[in-house]
């Protein structure tokens, strides 16, 4: 399958960043110009979304994961910093997992916040029929940003995201909470680079949960923001955090 990516600055470590279910690689686009002043940002499609392939037989976290572990060794990447938002956060964890020592850390964005939590059947089917029922409604897309959303901000997702939902995003979406269910913490076990968290404040993130699978975890909560808006409404605050998590883990090059 065919993965679309783009590379951005050439300083510092490297980034990757990977975007959640119903994104693709632009969902990014507003921090590039400060990301990309002093590392080298990476920004890709996972298979089936944006321009990348939609060939796949089944759009499992692991088959994601190897999107991710596609494009750091295509580029030849140096112990990346790879960054999850969402689904993507599955994406990036897979990869760690895979590319062992070869990572320098993992950063996980509104996502993961319960490492305990399960998912059954029913769980997950009143997740996601909402999702199907709002499509594009304007207060619903308005909610996951975050209650004080502008509306340029509402109708930028409208604008980004097709009008009817292609099968296979809800193939993904549900293989993303199965996945959850039975291979987060076995991954979260394996992936030996640190992995941190910048979450919104909405789900409360129980971080000495995951310490008791990755002990060096910590998060950041951005304030007064949702799912989407801890990435889009305050992108300032979103950059600072992340460049301190990258400096922590690699430092500068």
């Amino acid at each position: 399958t065919s993965i679309a990516f783009d590379i951005h600055g050439d300083g510092g470590p490297a980034v990757v960043l990977v975007h959640g279910w119903s994104n693709n690689r632009t969902f990014f686009d507003p921090h590039l110009p400060m990301l990309s002043q002093d590392h080298r940002v990476v920004t890709m499609d996972l298979a089936g979304f944006g321009e990348s392939g939609e060939g796949r037989s089944a759009c499992t976290m692991e088959s994601f994961g190897q999107d991710v572990v596609a494009v750091v060794n295509a580029l030849e990447l140096h112990e990346p910093v790879l960054v999850g938002f969402s689904m993507g956060g599955a994406a990036v964890l897979e990869a760690a997992s895979s590319l062992g020592e070869g990572v320098g850390g993992v950063v996980l964005v509104d996502i993961f916040q319960n490492v305990n939590q399960r998912y059954d059947a029913e769980l997950i089917a009143g997740i996601v029929e909402p999702v199907k029922e709002t499509w594009h409604d304007f207060e619903a897309v308005r909610g996951y940003i975050g209650p004080h959303a502008p509306d340029s901000l509402v109708q930028r997702y409208i604008d980004k995201t097709p009008t009817v939902v292609p099968d296979h995003w809800w193939e993904a979406i549900n293989e993303f909470f199965v996945w959850a269910d039975a291979e987060l913490i076995p991954t979260i076990q394996s992936v030996s680079a640190p992995i941190v968290a910048i979450n919104a404040p909405e789900t409360p993130t129980d971080v000495e949960a995951f310490r008791v699978h990755s002990p060096s975890f910590e998060a950041t909560i951005i304030p007064d923001v949702g799912h989407i808006g801890v990435v889009w409404m305050k992108p300032d605050l979103f950059v600072e955090s992340l460049r301190g998590f990258v400096q922590g883990m690699v430092g500068s090059e």
